[in-house]
C-alpha cells in the first residue's frame, strides 16, 4: 500500500487513460506521515470508529483474530493483545483525518485517494 500512496505523490493520479483527449492530471497532494509503531490506546479509540464495523478486532490480522485471547472488545484490550503478539497487527493503517476515513486493505485505501482527488477537483 505505501507504494500506492507513493505512485499517487508523484505520478499523475489518477493514471492517465489511454484516450488522447484526456486531461492529465497531476499528482495528489497530501501530507504522509510515516509511524512505524502499534498505535496507542487513545489513538485505537479514535481510529476504531473511522471503521465501517466499529471493532477491534479489524485491526488484527484474520488469522490472529481466531483465537479467544485475540478478541479484544476495548482499544484497552486490542492494545494489550499487541503489547504480547506485535505481529497480529494488519499493517498498514492509513488514515484521513480530514474527511475521518481509514485504510487497512488496497480497496479502502483507493477509496481514500479518490476522495482526495475529488476535492482537488472542487479547488
Amino acid at each position: 500500500m505505501m507504494d500506492v500512496l507513493e505512485d499517487a505523490l508523484k505520478k499523475p493520479y489518477p493514471k492517465p487513460s489511454k484516450n488522447p483527449k484526456t486531461i492529465v492530471q497531476p499528482p495528489l497532494s497530501f501530507h504522509l506521515d510515516v509511524r512505524q509503531r502499534i498505535p496507542t490506546t487513545e489513538e485505537f479509540s479514535e481510529l476504531v470508529y473511522f471503521t465501517n464495523a466499529p471493532v477491534f478486532t479489524v485491526f488484527l490480522k484474520g488469522t490472529s483474530s481466531t483465537s479467544y485471547k485475540h478478541h479484544p472488545t476495548s482499544a484497552t484490550s486490542l492494545r494489550g493483545v499487541l503489547d504480547d503478539d506485535p505481529d497480529a497487527m494488519r499493517w498498514p493503517i492509513v488514515v484521513n483525518y480530514d474527511k475521518q476515513q481509514i485504510a487497512l486493505d488496497l480497496s479502502a485505501l483507493r477509496t481514500i485517494l479518490k476522495t482526495l482527488a475529488e476535492d482537488r477537483k472542487k479547488q
